[in-house]
């Protein structure tokens, strides 16, 4: 993969934390936050055309946070929890639901995993 030395300078790139995963227009996303001694410009062009770079603005969500393992029907749960959470709430949703994972799967014990639900909602 790309942070992998997949691009256009055979560059490894430090993994960070979170990626984030969702589902837009029937497709899966898949996002990862780059170190922050880069910006846009400065990283190297992607070799796989499936691969985009993109700035993602931020905004306000709301979050829930929960461990174990983070499994498209567990972090369906989760969400739908949330989306609940938050029309009780009052707030009024923006966009899809994203999955945050903050470990990693092969090294941190499931119940050491932080995950999180992030649901863009209206200030």
């Amino acid at each position: 993969g790309y942070i992998f030395g997949n691009n256009s300078e055979s560059q490894n790139i430090s993994m960070t934390a979170p990626v984030h995963t969702w589902e837009q227009n029937n497709q899966n996303i898949m996002a990862f936050t780059m170190p922050s001694k880069f910006n846009k410009d400065d990283l190297p062009k992607p070799n796989n055309k499936r691969v985009r770079i993109v700035d993602i603005e931020g905004g306000n969500v709301a979050v829930l946070k929960f461990s174990w393992f983070a499994g498209k029907r567990r972090a369906k749960k989760f969400a739908n929890k949330l989306q609940k959470l938050v029309e009780n709430k009052g707030l009024k949703i923006k966009g899809n639901p994203r999955l945050a994972v903050y470990d990693n799967p092969m090294t941190t014990l499931p119940f050491m995993r932080r995950n999180e639900i992030h649901l863009p909602v209206e200030k």
